[in-house]
């Protein structure tokens, strides 16, 4: 299987968006718009009709059109049933950004166990969970909730901590490299 869709998809849902300044939804909402992504955007929230000028969509499985890539950014309780959810209606690669997950405990190390097995069982691609998201500077596409864009260059760099990433990410300005 392929890695084209995960890293240049032709849609991405942000599951779990949110119009709410300071939430780490509309965080990615806004990342994803502000990095030019020239995809189709699809907020899905059942509480909102539109989601930064966008408009949103009650479930995964209203969206009009198949869905490359799903962020998932909702409770960890939420988590499994979206993963599901998104499976089910044929998405074949998800960021999962919510925490929660083998980070808490043993309860949490269960839950991510299946989350996995759902990933297994529709042939789906994963980062995450409990992870920054993923930017691209070629696609474009800023699924994080980092604040900035990393200037545009040739070295990919990918990091288990999000610390570091943002780390990484603020000194990149200073220096002027580009990923």
């Amino acid at each position: 299987m392929s890695i084209k869709n995960f890293f240049d998809p032709l849609s991405v849902a942000i599951i779990g968006a949110s119009r709410t300044p300071g939430k780490i939804s509309n965080a990615i909402m806004k990342n994803l718009i502000a990095s030019g992504y020239l995809g189709n955007i699809y907020p899905i929230n059942p509480k909102d009709d539109e989601i930064e000028n966008i408009k949103a969509y009650s479930s995964v499985d209203l969206v009009p059109e198949k869905i490359d890539l799903a962020v998932i950014a909702v409770p960890a309780v939420k988590v499994i049933q979206m993963a599901e959810e998104c499976g089910k209606v044929g998405v074949r690669n998800l960021v999962v950004v919510t925490a929660g997950f083998k980070e808490v405990g043993k309860e949490g190390l269960d839950a991510e166990k299946t989350l996995l097995a759902i990933c297994r069982k529709y042939n789906m691609r994963m980062l995450g969970p409990n992870c920054a998201g993923m930017m691209d500077t070629h696609t474009p596409i800023n699924t994080s909730f980092a604040k900035g864009f990393p200037l545009k260059g040739n070295i990919a760099f990918f990091s288990q901590s999000g610390a570091m990433l943002v780390s990484i990410l603020d000194w990149s300005y200073q220096v002027g490299l580009g990923f």
